[in-house]
């Protein structure tokens, strides 16, 4: 697991490109359609949240194998 501090870390855009991916998977409802939107791969959309996850400390979404709510 990543420490909290990699997000401080990432430059701005990166940041922003996380936080659109957020914002993504829980407008869409999954990692897969998230990730098509944003033109990455459904497992960089899973590793963009667990590091904001992470960073915050706290779980956003609930992750089954169908969606994430």
């Amino acid at each position: 697991m990543m420490a909290a501090s990699h997000f401080l870390r990432l430059p701005v855009m990166d940041k922003a490109r996380v936080l659109t991916i957020f914002l993504g998977v829980v407008r869409a409802g999954s990692f897969r359609r998230a990730a098509v939107e944003a033109g990455v791969t459904p497992q960089a959309a899973s590793k963009a949240v667990r590091t904001l996850e992470t960073y915050l400390g706290v779980r956003l979404l609930h992750r089954t194998r169908a969606s994430s709510a």
